[in-house]
């Protein structure tokens, strides 16, 4: 959606293709400006799952999306069972009712319309198969997009899999990186996950288009009143980064400054586990729990901050992982810490941008307190970040490349 508007500029005209009633677990419509007016945007009617999944256990009950991030001991034998389900009929994901449908409706129509190149844009995983089976019966030049990994994602083993389901995801996902034209994913560690467990030797066809920022935003430089930290998006059990909770309790009680201003601001959906470690070191005074908020508002807050914080995954090498959040935080040019893995792809784009530091989620409680106290004393303007380096991540020089990779298929 992001790239469709720049594409243009590079001599590509977009179509885009997508379900006419989809169903997701959190939507924004103010998202439908970025699509430019006069686009062509083609929309089919589906099957929807998740609509009869709510119909069967009631609103009130967690989302698929939602147990999977759930510790399964927290889970009742009813999401379980639904998540078991989730993971072994709908293969490679509930939207696979999208693919026999949108095959036969779409091999028409790029016949009529001359289409030249298709890409598919996954997860979910059901838009490669969708791909996959166009180029078979047209042979038409495909690009499958990868913006997070298929079997190797974080939660893939959550989803309770037999070993036939298993079987028949690496199956499709190895079918998809053999016969798709050019692979694009958005890091070089997926790139590598990807190229070693489909046993592929040809780099080629592998390329990184980095999901991006619209525009560096003026940097806003906050005032004394308060010490802000934020995040935006959900964070789940698996994210929740207890020592720097400990860090900020034993701070507060330790400087009467700092405790005056601190501010914590989490906007989106917040996992209980996460919530619970924030009040028992007793941060709750200090805690603005914004829940779901609008696009724009999310970046508003961000820009506000003065610590960003970026949290991958727990018991899990998370080199690979390069959330989109990542690029938006960029673009308010201030300061991240993330929690994770270091050496993998947040951490070469923190270091090549000086924007932020990675911490392993176990880091010493006194270190990670240390570096928030430099962070408190330190005045934002004395940042040194590398500007022409967070550019080169602009939506804009990403689409940029993706034309290009376009430009190599239709005339090869």
């Amino acid at each position: 959606m992001y790239f469709a508007k720049y594409l243009r500029e590079f001599g590509w005209e977009p179509i885009i293709y997508t379900p006419l009633n989809p169903d997701f677990e959190l939507k924004d419509e103010s998202l439908q400006k970025e699509i430019p007016s006069d686009l062509c945007v083609i929309k089919r009617p589906i099957f929807e799952p998740y609509a009869l999944y709510k119909k069967l256990l009631g609103q009130k009950e967690l989302t698929v999306g939602q147990q999977i991030w759930k510790e399964d001991t927290k889970l009742k034998t009813s999401q379980k069972l639904i998540t078991w389900i989730r993971g072994n009929f709908f293969i490679p994901d509930p939207r696979k009712f999208w693919i026999k449908p949108s095959v036969r409706f779409l091999k028409s129509y790029i016949q009529k319309e001359k289409i030249d190149l298709i890409i598919s844009t996954g997860p979910p995983h059901s838009m490669h198969v969708i791909g996959l089976k166009l180029k078979r019966a047209l042979g038409i030049p495909w690009i499958a997009d990868f913006r997070d990994p298929w079997t190797q994602l974080v939660y893939f083993n959550k989803l309770k899999l037999s070993p036939s389901s298993r079987k028949a995801h690496h199956k499709l996902e190895s079918s998809v990186i053999a016969e798709a034209d050019r692979i694009t994913t958005v890091g070089s560690q997926l790139l590598n996950d990807f190229m070693t467990i489909n046993h592929q030797r040809d780099p080629s066809k592998f390329r990184i288009i980095y999901n991006g920022f619209d525009q560096i935003h003026q940097a806003r430089i906050t005032t004394n009143e308060n010490f802000t930290i934020c995040y935006t998006g959900r964070l789940a059990a698996l994210q929740n980064p207890t020592n720097l909770w400990i860090a900020l309790g034993l701070l507060v009680k330790e400087n009467h400054e700092f405790a005056q201003k601190l501010k914590i601001n989490l906007v989106g959906e917040i996992d209980t586990v996460v919530l619970e470690d924030i009040q028992s070191n007793d941060l709750k005074p200090y805690l603005n729990h914004k829940g779901y908020v609008s696009h724009q508002e999310a970046i508003d807050l961000q820009q506000d901050a003065d610590l960003l914080l970026l949290m991958l995954f727990k018991n899990h090498d998370s080199k690979g992982i390069l959330t989109g959040k990542i690029f938006e935080y960029l673009a308010t040019q201030h300061f991240i810490l993330a929690f994770g893995t270091p050496g993998g792809d947040v951490d070469t784009i923190l270091q090549e941008t000086k924007s932020g530091i990675i911490y392993p989620f176990d880091t010493d409680i006194q270190l990670i307190k240390q570096h928030i106290q430099q962070r408190f004393n330190l005045h934002p303007s004395n940042l040194t970040l590398d500007l022409d380096a967070i550019n080169t991540y602009s939506r804009r020089n990403q689409c940029k490349q993706l034309a290009s990779i376009c430009d190599e298929l239709v005339k090869s």
